[in-house]
């Protein structure tokens, strides 16, 4: 294919992918503005702190998983400074914004850091699966703390009981699965093809034990990664709070704890940004537990509310996509050649 109609070909992607974008959003409008909670909030006047505090909580919470690749990155012998840190990580930050049919950030991440860095592809590639595993699994923990400090696993409303047993349920398998890692013997090859045989998620399961053998001689810097975890979905949790703080005046009952549970559960609904219906279904659903039924919609506009918080922290890898635009399009093309998966 000649560069003009690569050129072209790219352009009609970038175009696709911005009015996709624009859709998505838009819905999530339309489905608020079905809610009588929407013009409510319309009409209020907003607590501009609160609102500034989210926009803090979710900027921070992103900030510590940055750090966090950086540690598991340095500490396999890979040089990573703090603005080569800013900079991959706000484009992945991004990429992984953007709805199904962008690249995803996490590969854009692992393309970008190996150009830099010949000869080590499969240890970058190591660092963004356990990055993602901390981060998954330290949200299961949180959870379930949050859920029996606050009696939440009592709660007799089906959405209560259903989510806890499914978050009880994963915690328990992902504890397993982690500890049987850790045994001898667990990361031989015999093990990884065993797995490969497992129906839809054997490759993945055989790759997340490799990624695992890499850090087996680094628990100390496993165990602070995760440690540094937990303030960053609490953080999330309270930006969410702090949305629905600065929309609404009626929210004061469910406190920045109930807002951990709430969070937590229905991030686990939807583990893809910008993903229309589970997350803001399930959040919508959570409020009226604690608000009555009065709270109907709510949910909704906070998670909306949620959204464009994350959108603004993107705007950091803006300027960063803007000013390597070129290397993001050697990557994108990298990508998209066949014997890529």
């Amino acid at each position: 294919m000649n560069t003009n109609h690569k050129s072209v070909r790219r352009l009609l992607g970038i175009v696709c992918q911005a009015l996709l974008i624009i859709f998505i959003l838009g819905f999530l409008f339309w489905q608020a503005a079905g809610n009588p909670e929407f013009y409510k909030m319309l009409g209020r006047d907003k607590r501009w702190g609160f609102l500034f505090l989210a926009v803090v909580c979710n900027l921070s919470s992103v900030m510590i998983t940055f750090l966090r690749w950086r540690w598991l990155v340095r500490v396999l012998d890979i040089p990573f400074s703090y603005r080569e840190m800013l900079r991959i990580s706000s484009i992945g930050y991004l990429f992984n914004l953007a709805p199904a049919g962008i690249v995803s950030g996490d590969l854009i991440k692992i393309f970008l850091l190996a150009r830099r860095y010949q000869g080590v592809n499969e240890r970058i590639t190591a660092s963004v699966l356990i990055d993602r595993v901390i981060g998954l699994y330290v949200m299961f923990l949180v959870s379930c703390t949050a859920i029996f400090v606050t009696g939440f696993y009592n709660r007799p409303e089906t959405i209560a009981r259903v989510s806890t047993q499914i978050v009880l349920t994963l915690t328990i398998i992902a504890s397993v699965c982690i500890l049987l890692a850790m045994l001898p013997g667990v990361s031989g090859s015999t093990i990884r093809n065993s797995l490969k045989r497992i129906p839809y998620c054997g490759h993945f399961l055989a790759k997340m034990l490799e990624a695992f053998n890499v850090y087996r001689s680094h628990l100390l810097t496993l165990l602070v990664s995760m440690i540094v975890t937990f303030p960053v979905h609490i953080l999330q949790s309270w930006c969410i709070w702090s949305v629905a703080r600065g929309f609404f005046d009626n929210v004061t009952a469910a406190g920045a704890i109930d807002h951990i549970v709430m969070h937590t559960i229905a991030n686990l609904t939807s583990m893809i940004p910008l993903a229309v219906g589970p997350y803001e279904a399930v959040l919508n659903n959570l409020y009226p537990l604690y608000l009555g039924d009065a709270a109907i919609g709510i949910g909704l506009v906070t998670a909306l509310g949620y959204r464009l918080c994350c959108i603004v922290v993107a705007g950091i890898g803006i300027g960063f996509y803007l000013t390597n635009r070129r290397e993001v399009a050697a990557v994108r093309d990298d990508l998209e050649k066949p014997d890529v998966e």
